[in-house]
């Protein structure tokens, strides 16, 4: 029998993009805006920790500014590729395969909410 393999793990480590309590002010919720545009397979897992419902949501944009840097206008310059509600004490787990030059993770829920996301790229 031949093995084979449709990926190849070429791209960066594991990013662990969010760590720790939300807060307050809804615009820190976001977390940093990862360059994917050389990867085609997306996968992040959510540990929510809390005892409260957590909001995930996966924005993806190829726009770029006149500076060649990206759009800090998340309402005007970015979409939602994913959206999910994360149980009490759940974990979720979301791999899919997209092309898109940025990504960024967003989190909704109350201020104090423990949350861990990691995420991963590769061609």
């Amino acid at each position: 029998m031949a093995r084979f393999e449709i990926t190849e793990n070429i791209g960066p480590e594991v990013i662990n993009s969010w760590s720790g309590p939300l807060s307050a002010e809804f615009i820190e919720n976001y977390g940093e805006v990862i360059d994917v545009r050389h990867y085609t397979i997306h996968s992040y897992q959510l540990i929510n920790k809390s005892s409260n419902e957590i909001g995930f949501n996966i924005y993806v944009s190829n726009y770029i500014n006149s500076d060649r840097s990206y759009s800090n206008n998340f309402n005007q310059d970015w979409a939602v590729l994913h959206s999910a509600t994360v149980p009490v004490n759940s974990n979720l787990a979301y791999c899919d395969i997209w092309n898109f030059r940025y990504a960024v993770i967003y989190l909704s829920g109350p201020q104090g909410s423990n949350v861990d996301v990691f995420e991963k790229h590769n061609v």
